[in-house]
């Protein structure tokens, strides 16, 4: 429960980092380092759960290091989107979550924009709250430049949309 709402409270200020004012490099930048950091509280979090005494210090440090990264990388591509790309490639993912097998891998492009990903769904599985949960593989490439990112998605029952899950 602690974890949720920690993933909650990031997503708003992940929302909120992504500003719609100032310059493009501005903006980029702050998308950049709001995903780094959000990534670096959340692995730091996840990695204190691993070991015992230092294990766990040693754990919250590779954990906030290597989710820090992932995080600076997702927050600088999805934030290099316009809201119109960032609404058609979340409507994408979305039925790919809905309607594609684990293991295929489903090619998307934007024809309005050079936006394009590839996402594969790589494992399928019920959560103890009985929500389905699907491991995203998702390579976006946004004007030339790349990305990758492997997500956890939950379908929410009551909402029937798919939420990300840390």
């Amino acid at each position: 429960m602690k974890t949720r709402a920690a993933f909650l409270v990031g997503v708003l200020l992940f929302a909120a980092g992504c500003q719609t004012t100032g310059t493009a490099a501005s903006r980029q930048e702050t998308c950049e380092n709001t995903g780094m950091l959000l990534g670096a509280l959340i692995g730091g979090l996840i990695g204190s759960q691993v070991g015992k005494g230092r294990g766990q210090i040693v754990g919250a440090v590779v954990g906030a290091a290597a989710a820090g990264l992932i995080g600076k990388m997702a927050g600088g591509m999805f934030c290099k989107m316009n809201e119109q790309e960032r609404t058609a490639y979340s409507e994408a993912r979305d039925e790919v979550l809905r309607e594609v097998p684990v293991n295929e891998t489903v090619a998307w492009a934007n024809p309005d924009s050079d936006v394009a990903a590839k996402f594969t769904p790589k494992r399928e599985y019920e959560n103890s709250e009985g929500e389905t949960c699907k491991l995203l593989d998702e390579d976006v490439t946004v004007r030339s430049e790349s990305g990758q990112s492997e997500t956890l998605y939950c379908l929410d029952p009551k909402t029937d949309e798919w939420k990300p899950v840390t």
